[in-house]
C-alpha cells in the first residue's frame, strides 16, 4: 500500500498541526514526563495494532533494538519532554520559532554523520523557512515569556531541537539499515514512552 505525496503531506500536517493541542491540554495537568509517556504509549499501541493488522513484522535483532531505543528516547522521549518544559516558560510561538532551527541542525548532522554535502540552496531555503516561521509568530513573540524565566524556556527548546536532530539521524541510519518505518516507529515510541 503506497501513499501519494499529497496524502503524506496531509497526514503530517494534521499530526504536527494538532500537536499543540496535546501539549496545551496536558501542560500543567500532569508532569511533562508523564504527559509524554501517555501520549507515546497510546500512539505505540495504535501503531502496533496497525502493524499486526497489516501483517508487518515486529521482529528485530538486539542491535536494531538498541538503535530503536535510541530513536525512541531522543525523538519520542527527551525531545518532547524538553518542548513541554519549554512551554512552561515561554509561549508556543517562541518554541515553534526555536524548533524551526532544526532545518539547520539536520543538514549539519547529515554532513557530520553521513558525509552528505551541505548545499547553499539548502541553507538559503532553511533561512527563508525560519524567517517565515518567525514572521508567522511575530505578534506572539512580543509576549513570549511566562514570567522572568525565559532563558530556561529557550534552553529547553533549543536542547529539545538538538536532541530531535540526533533522533532524525538515527531514523536515517535505521532506514538505511532496512528497518521499516511503521514497526520501527512503534518500537521507538514504546522505548520513548
Amino acid at each position: 500500500m503506497r501513499m501519494g505525496t499529497t496524502t503524506l503531506f496531509i497526514i503530517c500536517s494534521a499530526i504536527w498541526g494538532s500537536t499543540w493541542l496535546a501539549i496545551k491540554y496536558q501542560l500543567g495537568v500532569v508532569a511533562p514526563e508523564l504527559s509524554v509517556a501517555y501520549r507515546f504509549g497510546l500512539a505505540a499501541i495504535v501503531l502496533f495494532a496497525w502493524c499486526i493488522f497489516t501483517r508487518r513484522s515486529l521482529r528485530f535483532s538486539g542491535r536494531a533494538h538498541g538503535y530503536l531505543a535510541a530513536l525512541g528516547v531522543m525523538l519520542f522521549g527527551l525531545n518532547y519532554i524538553g518542548i513541554y518544559w519549554a512551554e512552561r516558560f515561554v509561549t508556543s510561538g517562541l518554541v515553534a520559532v526555536l524548533f524551526s532551527t532544526i532545518v539547520f541542525i539536520n543538514p549539519a548532522g547529515m554532513r557530520l554523520a553521513f558525509g552528505t554535502p551541505l548545499s547553499t540552496r539548502t541553507l538559503i531555503a532553511a533561512t527563508i523557512g525560519v524567517a517565515g516561521v518567525t514572521l508567522l509568530f511575530l505578534p506572539e513573540l512580543d509576549q513570549a515569556t511566562h514570567g522572568g524565566s525565559a532563558g530556561y524556556g529557550v534552553a529547553f527548546a533549543l536542547g529539545a531541537t538538538v536532541i530531535a536532530g540526533g533522533g532524525n539521524l538515527i531514523a536515517i541510519r535505521n532506514q538505511k539499515a532496512g528497518i521499516q518505518t511503521f514497526p520501527g516507529t512503534a518500537w521507538g515510541m514504546t522505548y520513548g514512552a
